[in-house]
C-alpha cells in the first residue's frame, strides 16, 4: 500500500520564531548578572545559561548558514568555552579580583551572540527592514 503524504497541520516557522524569541529573552535576562547563579537554573551561572542560549540561536540558523559562517561561529564557540573553563580554574573567592577574565568572557559572549543573531538576520529569521517591504510607508 502506497504511503500518502499529507500537508502539515502547523507552520514550523512560527515555532522557530518562538524558540528564537525565548532564547533571546533568556540571554537578555542573564546578561545583567552573568557571574551570579541563575535564578531559573540554580546550578548554573548566568554566563553559562547565556552561552547555552546563544548556541540555541546558532542551532536555529545553522541549516541556512554557509560553511564559512558555520566555521566562524564554531571558532567563537570554542574560544568562549576556553575562556569559561579558565574561570573555573580560579578559586571562587578570587573571582571578584579577576576582572580582566570576566570582561573577556562578557565580550566574547557578546560577539558570539551578535554573530549568531547576524546569521539569523542574514537568512531571513529576523524582523524585516521597513525599506525592504513593499507597501510600507
Amino acid at each position: 500500500m502506497a504511503e500518502e503524504f499529507k500537508e502539515s497541520q502547523f507552520n514550523e516557522a512560527a515555532l522557530k520564531m518562538k524558540r528564537i524569541h525565548e532564547a533571546q529573552a533568556m540571554i537578555n535576562e542573564h546578561r545583567l548578572r552573568p557571574f551570579e547563579k541563575s535564578k531559573r537554573f540554580p546550578n548554573s551561572y548566568g554566563f553559562e545559561v547565556s552561552k547555552a542560549e546563544i548556541l540555541n540561536l546558532f542551532a536555529e540558523a545553522s541549516t541556512k548558514l554557509t560553511p564559512n559562517e558555520i566555521e566562524s561561529l564554531i571558532k567563537l564557540k570554542l574560544k568562549t568555552e576556553k575562556l569559561m573553563s579558565n574561570l573555573f580554574e580560579i578559586p571562587e573567592d578570587n573571582w571578584e579580583y579577576n576582572s580582566k577574565l570576566k570582561r573577556e568572557i562578557i565580550d566574547i559572549l557578546f560577539e558570539f551572540e551578535l554573530s549568531s543573531r547576524k546569521g539569523l538576520e542574514d537568512h531571513g529569521y529576523g524582523s524585516p527592514n521597513k525599506e525592504a517591504e513593499a507597501g510600507w510607508d
